[in-house]
C-alpha cells in the first residue's frame, strides 16, 4: 500500500538545472538535514514569502520618511 498523501490536490513543477545547481541543492539539504526537494522548495517559498513582506514594509516606511521629510 502507497503512502497517504497529505495534500489532496497538488501539482508537479519540473525544472531543468545545471550540476552546479544540483550540487547547491544538495549541499542545502544535508547542511539543514532536509530530505525531499519538495520540503526544501516549500521551506524556500515560506522563507521568500516573509521576506517579500518585510521589504514591502521597508519600502513603504521609506516613501513614508521621504513624503513626510519633505515640504510640500
Amino acid at each position: 500500500m502507497g503512502r497517504k498523501r497529505k495534500y489532496t490536490s497538488s501539482k508537479v513543477i519540473s525544472i531543468r538545472i545545471s550540476d552546479e545547481e544540483n550540487q547547491d541543492i544538495s549541499a542545502i539539504m544535508a547542511s539543514k538535514r532536509i530530505e525531499t526537494v519538495t520540503d526544501l522548495m516549500r521551506e524556500a517559498i515560506r522563507h521568500f514569502k516573509n521576506n517579500l513582506q518585510i521589504e514591502i514594509h521597508k519600502g513603504i516606511n521609506q516613501i513614508s520618511q521621504q513624503t513626510h521629510g519633505k515640504q510640500l
